[in-house]
């Protein structure tokens, strides 16, 4: 079993009610694909990477839980799919001491996704199921380059297996969705998300304590 600390992360502010163009998103995109992420991994990264290679078993479903947190939903799926190999990802020190014990096949892990990811793709990593659970969205139009759908990664992201993100806020699904259409991804939704839907992770458990509407997307990278 695996279990690293992850650096803190920051929380943001109430949500402004629109993005910047979706023009912008278009042409971040666009720009991606003729010049794909090369960034070196860091040498923290290629050390979590050669233990994540150890780890990993080739005939075993894999399952994704990208920015994880403190693991509930990491935790709920080692328990539903306990053949298959769960790995969760955070750069939280602070959540992920807080995340519950691990299980063999069960990793939760400090890492960049900058340099996880690009590698996950070198490898040929191809995930039964990949969760993003409701990602910082970013919300003003001068952030759009901290956004999931405009960062160069965004490409190799989508296309690690399916995958579900989820949100708080219709806007950003809307961009997400767009964004996995632009780059030719079967998606479905923005829809709203069932009650009670699994897994869930605290910030869900706060979301719908407050009554607000959740949206999910799905594709098929």
């Amino acid at each position: 079993m695996l279990y690293f600390y992850p650096m803190l992360s920051n929380s943001h502010g109430p949500l402004p009610t629109k993005f910047g163009p979706l023009e912008k998103l278009e042409r971040s995109l666009h720009r991606h694909q003729c010049h794909p992420w090369r960034r070196p991994p860091a040498a923290f990264s290629l050390e979590l990477w050669r233990c994540l290679e150890t780890w990993r078993h080739p005939t075993r479903a894999l399952f994704l839980d990208l920015g994880c947190g403190r693991g509930l939903a990491t935790r709920q799926l080692a328990e539903r799919f306990p053949e298959a190999q769960v790995l969760g990802i955070d750069k939280s020190a602070h959540r992920l001491r807080d995340a519950p014990p691990l299980s063999p096949e069960m990793a939760l892990v400090r890492g960049e996704l900058q340099d996880l990811v690009p590698l996950m793709v070198q490898a040929g990593w191809k995930a039964e199921q990949v969760y993003v659970l409701y990602p910082n969205p970013w919300p003003k139009s001068t952030q759009a380059k901290r956004r999931w759908p405009h960062h160069p990664l965004f490409p190799l992201i989508v296309r690690l297996g399916p995958l579900e993100m989820r949100t708080n806020w219709e806007l950003y699904a809307q961009e997400w969705a767009q964004a996995c259409r632009i780059l030719g991804i079967e998606v479905e939704g923005p829809h709203p998300l069932e009650q009670p839907s699994w897994p869930t992770t605290s910030f869900e458990k706060k979301y719908r304590a407050q009554g607000l509407t959740l949206w999910k997307v799905n594709s098929h990278g």
